[in-house]
């Protein structure tokens, strides 16, 4: 039954999954590959993360991200009212001369008055250096650019698309230049192939006054004007789809290839018939001609090896993994409450099938980043949090799941899910980029990273059991076995998370021996780590020497979770030290409400505790 429900959940997924990726714009160009930051990706993720900049969001207006960008860049007149830009600032509208609130979201309809304003303040704000400027001039520099990007990319196809700056009014010049009769402004791209005709056409016209010619051709000589202009401009589209001859070279933009000569030259009419099959509604077509695209470049020897990703790339998006295993994790926990109200054994096996669920997509969710990237998936603090949630969800399991039910369910279910929330947190700078030069050694970024965040999610572990524990003891019906069988099993974890921290920290210095040509060199982190193994080590030591209760055993246990995390991305705060990758802002109260929390909770429980033994 377990296996049949089991293959249900996953078919269920995949039906939907299925079903959302062949809706709207389709699936061809959802999977188009775009170069951005250096790492190709589908168009898809690239929707994603560039809507996720703009508006902190990953749908707008009941649209997914690739559905407005393909409005955005094929359709540019249904986004310019569009909510799109995040100004979470008051001083930053009033800079702007806009009323003042705590956080807004604008159109680029309403920011358009006060784009020079903006341009002002934000070169202003580029002139100073990065250590001087104020939380309002940073977030006026990244509106500036958000509002750039959005132009760019509304601008990507606009050689296509008919414009008044290539209106041709008289059917002598439709004729001479080989245009269709139409009363609609003509594309750049049609005047540009007729390049040559036009400056044969308006040769000797440059030193004649313009009332001595006439209307004929003073109209030729605006278009061959507007065409060099627009030449100079047309092929800077930060959506770069053609790839170029060798791997080394950057990618290109479509209209790059109109104005230059590319190899992927033939790519221009297949662009057209889908902008064309697009505006016309024309889904089918539109589809099909992607689909053509993306074979062309698919067998391009640059593109062929990365083909495979794409595809799981797009599919990863969809799924949302790691969204499905918390609402596993959470309902694990909610039917492990139920157990203590009614029929017992029933809910606590639902709530272990609804854990293992949840580690099963959990589980799927890092092997497609693996195939993805083509690296250990704990390269930044995002997949770290990924990475050890995963762990502490197994040791938990491990752990418990036959000797003390609620226990495993308790420290697994709860380990799984605050780390996946926390995770999301970070999850919005995730773009699975290219890692900097200090990461990029697959052995000793999975030896060194990966077992010291076993190491973490082994204390994390003990300090929720240290929680469990401690609620065991301050209970009204506190069985010996069960305390005995509890610290047993902390004691375990303990041992596990600093054989595994102290392993993560010697394979770390061997790594930086390696990279910065020192073993050790007290940096903030690498202090961090000691931390954490100094502490573990006192306690497990304290206890085993009888100077410390089975009380103050658990709350040094707790106290480990305090030293992971300031381990773990508090000394990030810093802003000091060798592991500049690891950076963060914006998370210093989170963290310090957290460390109080922690202590006040532990010096409730010692003052209950000690009451309790009094009473005895």
């Amino acid at each position: 039954m377990k296996r049949i429900l089991v293959f249900t959940l996953f078919l269920v997924l995949f039906f939907l999954t299925y079903a959302e990726l062949n809706a709207d714009v389709g699936a061809h160009f959802r999977q188009l590959m775009v170069v951005d930051n250096g790492r190709v990706m589908p168009l898809d993720s690239y929707a994603r993360i560039v809507l996720r900049r703009l508006s902190g969001r990953q749908a707008i207006a009941g649209k997914s991200a690739a559905d407005w960008m393909a409005d955005l860049m094929m359709r540019p007149q249904l986004t310019t009212a569009d909510t799109v830009f995040l100004i979470d600032h008051p001083e930053i509208l009033s800079a702007l001369g806009l009323p003042g609130e705590k956080r807004a979201r604008m159109s680029f309809q309403q920011l358009k008055p006060f784009l020079n304003r903006l341009s002002d303040l934000a070169r202003s704000a580029f002139n100073l250096e990065p250590a001087k400027r104020s939380v309002v001039e940073n977030g006026l520099l990244q509106l500036y650019e958000n509002v750039y990007l959005f132009v760019s990319l509304r601008d990507s196809f606009i050689c296509f698309l008919p414009h008044e700056d290539f209106a041709v009014s008289f059917s002598e010049n439709r004729q001479l230049l080989g245009l269709k009769e139409q009363e609609t402004p003509h594309a750049f791209a049609d005047l540009f192939l007729q390049k040559e005709v036009l400056i044969t056409a308006v040769s000797g016209m440059g030193s004649k006054d313009p009332e001595s010619l006439t209307p004929v051709q003073n109209e030729l000589r605006k278009l061959s004007g507007n065409v060099q202009e627009w030449e100079k401009n047309v092929g800077n589209s930060p959506l770069h789809v053609l790839p170029e001859m060798s791997p080394d070279q950057a990618w290109s933009p479509v209209s790059a290839a109109l104005v230059s000569s590319h190899p992927f030259h033939q790519a221009i009419p297949l662009w057209r018939q889908a902008l064309d099959a697009y505006r016309d509604g024309r889904t089918c077509s539109f589809n099909e001609t992607l689909a053509a695209f993306n074979r062309l470049i698919h067998v391009h020897p640059v593109a062929a090896p990365l083909a495979g990703r794409i595809g799981r790339e797009v599919f990863y998006n969809h799924l949302d993994p790691f969204f499905w295993s918390r609402i596993a994790y959470g309902a694990s926990l909610v039917f492990l409450l139920l157990s203590f109200l009614f029929w017992p054994a029933g809910m606590r096996k639902i709530s272990l099938f609804a854990l293992t669920t949840g580690l099963l997509v959990h589980t799927l969710g890092l092997v497609l980043r693996f195939l993805i990237t083509q690296r250990s998936p704990v390269t930044n603090l995002y997949e770290t949090f990924l990475f050890v949630a995963w762990l502490a969800v197994i040791i938990g399991l491990f752990l418990g799941v036959r000797k003390h039910l609620p226990l495993c369910l308790t420290t697994s279910g709860s380990s799984g899910l605050a780390f996946l929330i926390i995770a999301a947190r970070f999850g919005t700078g995730d773009t699975m980029g290219q890692l900097v030069a200090v990461l990029n050694s697959n052995w000793w970024l999975s030896v060194h990273v990966i077992t010291i965040t076993a190491g973490y999610a082994g204390c994390v572990v003990a300090g929720v059991i240290g929680h469990v524990l401690i609620g065991q003891l301050l209970g009204k019906k506190a069985q010996p076995d069960v305390l005995i069988h509890t610290e047993r099993t902390l004691h375990a974890t303990l041992i596990f998370g600093l054989f595994f921290t102290f392993l993560g920290t010697v394979m770390g210095g061997i790594w930086a021996d390696q990279s910065w040509g020192r073993f050790w060199g007290w940096d903030p982190k690498e202090n961090g780590a000691l931390v954490i193994i100094l502490w573990v080590a006192i306690i497990l030591h304290a206890r085993l020497a009888g100077m410390i209760s089975r009380f103050g055993f658990a709350a040094g246990a707790i106290g480990s979770i305090i030293m992971v995390v300031l381990a773990w991305f508090g000394v990030n705060l810093l802003g000091v030290g060798m592991h500049s990758y690891g950076f963060i802002s914006g998370i210093a109260k989170g963290l310090a409400l957290f460390v109080l929390v922690e202590i006040l909770f532990v010096l409730a429980s010692a003052l209950k505790f000690h009451k309790k033994r009094l009473s005895i």
